[in-house]
């Protein structure tokens, strides 16, 4: 998507800005929107025939952001919950990295507040339970959503 955008930029003779800055936004968003809306915002850049159409998404994707959060369906957990359910995401996605664990762990830490506070505003105890339960990264995307 970064180089999407930035050859839309480019070809616009606009800044492109810089590429780590972008990952690391889009990493926010998948936290904040969670997978299936920022699917959904990520076919809509990458659709994008210019600067204009990327603003859309974007005005899109914050929209859809507010209704996420305007709508809790959480049960109310707590951080204590939340900081064992990222600790043990954190464990399985470092264990998938392998030799990218050094990557994964960075952006972990970049995330973990977006996490958190998704985690406690709209987290559910099932999401925890299956979280707690899983033993690889392909058990724990059957959790839907929390991570």
């Amino acid at each position: 998507m970064c180089k999407h955008i930035a050859a839309l930029r480019t070809a616009e003779n606009q800044p492109e800005g810089q590429f780590e800055s972008c990952v690391v936004h889009f990493e926010h968003e998948i936290v904040s929107l969670g997978c299936e809306v920022f699917a959904q915002m990520a076919q809509c850049v990458m659709d994008a025939k210019s600067v204009a159409d990327i603003e859309v998404c974007e005005a899109a994707e914050k929209e859809a952001e507010l209704l996420l959060h305007e709508q809790h369906h959480a049960d109310g957990l707590s951080e204590e919950t939340c900081e064992a359910a990222f600790a043990k995401f954190s464990l399985l996605a470092l264990e998938e990295a392998a030799e990218h664990a050094e990557l994964v762990k960075e952006v972990l830490e970049e995330v973990k507040a977006d996490v958190m506070t998704s985690c406690v505003d709209q987290g559910t105890n099932a999401e925890v339970e299956c979280t707690m339960k899983a033993k690889d990264m392909d058990e724990l995307n059957s959790c839907q959503g929390l991570f």
